[in-house]
């Protein structure tokens, strides 16, 4: 790849700030206290996928999250640091109103109905409660926590993990905007050379690729 091609690449995806970590704490005080609400959200949910005919609940709960992350996060606070934020919130909004019209379509596994609703309920408790947790026992400013319904790629990948979780012949329309954002992000923290770059990436990847297998061989129930 040329130089002036990587520095087109760079311009199109880089977020134009020299410290993530100060762009995440300075999003979290903007936006305190919502994180709060996000931490009871993310409880009543993973609460919700152990009860029956919760479902649509559910999806209204993952409509939420998005049309406030398109909203808030990328219309409201992203936009001034990239145009492009104007088509994530878009992208976004749009996923959110695919769950709002499809919650009637779809029926979510009990987590432990089979392998990949274990799997996926298992990233889905990592996405919401493992990054507050290891700042909690690392001594990590809790400012520095990009939390589910708050900020896009935990988001995204809390999406994708609990896909794992249905069988629905639509899941496969809710991965995609989910995915190309994990994608982006990976692209994203590479070109501004964050070393953790590749995670929001490989993680979407094996999600995917888990749904995938699963569409493809009969689901061993237990």
């Amino acid at each position: 790849m040329t130089d002036s091609s990587t520095s087109a690449l760079s311009d199109f995806f880089t977020l134009k700030v020299d410290n993530y970590l100060q762009f995440v704490a300075d999003y979290n005080h903007q936006s305190w206290p919502l994180q709060i609400s996000s931490l009871i959200i993310c409880l009543w949910l993973l609460w919700l996928l152990h009860q029956n005919n919760r479902s649509k609940t559910v999806c209204r709960i993952m409509a939420a999250c998005w049309i406030w992350v398109g909203v808030y996060f990328h219309y409201h606070f992203y936009l001034p640091l990239t145009p492009l934020a104007s088509i994530y919130a878009v992208a976004f909004v749009v996923q959110g109103l695919l769950f709002i019209w499809l919650s009637s379509k779809i029926q979510f596994y009990s987590p432990y109905f089979h392998r990949y609703s274990k799997i996926g309920y298992a990233g889905l408790a990592c996405c919401m409660l493992l990054p507050t947790l290891a700042a909690s026992f690392s001594g990590q400013s809790w400012w520095h926590i990009p939390l589910v319904g708050m900020m896009p790629t935990p988001t995204a990948l809390a999406t994708l993990s609990l896909l794992l979780l249905t069988g629905s012949k639509y899941r496969g329309l809710l991965a995609v905007i989910a995915f190309c954002w994990c994608m982006i992000a990976g692209i994203t923290a590479m070109m501004n050379n964050m070393p953790w770059w590749f995670v929001a990436p490989l993680a979407a990847i094996a999600a995917c690729g888990l749904i995938i297998a699963e569409r493809r061989k009969p689901v061993e129930v237990h």
